[in-house]
């Protein structure tokens, strides 16, 4: 059974839904059992991959950038010969890895997010006051 609560009623359990042959195994979809209401939450393995990649690959192309960035310093500041068009571009496209990674790092963050805004979601008194 599953722990997530439903965030829109307030009242329901959300239920696995059965996933379609067009549905990517990427996210699983749930299902409230007192309302309809359905919520594609990310995986754990999917979320967990994403953080993992992203912080390895961000610290790898992190000292790339940086060792390029150091050489091209040196070669603007004692006006060595060197194609200057190599290193910046090389930095430019470490940049772009950077901004890559950062998203994807994101992108995880924001799934967790998701996965712990349903399980607290707080559930509705059922009983009813009289007035």
């Amino acid at each position: 059974m599953s722990s997530y609560r439903c965030r829109k009623c307030k009242n329901g359990i959300l239920i696995a839904a059965v996933q379609g042959h067009n549905e990517t195994e990427l996210t699983e979809t749930y299902e409230c059992d007192a309302c309809g209401h359905v919520a594609v939450i990310p995986s754990r393995m999917i979320i967990c991959s994403q953080m993992v990649t992203s912080f390895i690959g961000g610290l790898i192309t992190a000292y790339l950038f940086i060792e390029q960035l150091s050489i091209f310093v040196t070669v603007v500041q004692f006006n060595i010969e060197r194609n200057l068009t190599q290193n910046i571009v090389l930095l430019v496209v470490s940049l772009l890895f950077l901004a890559g990674f950062g998203y994807t790092l994101y992108s995880g963050m924001q799934g967790l997010a998701k996965r712990k805004f349903y399980l607290k979601a707080p559930q509705r008194d059922k009983r009813i006051r009289a007035s």
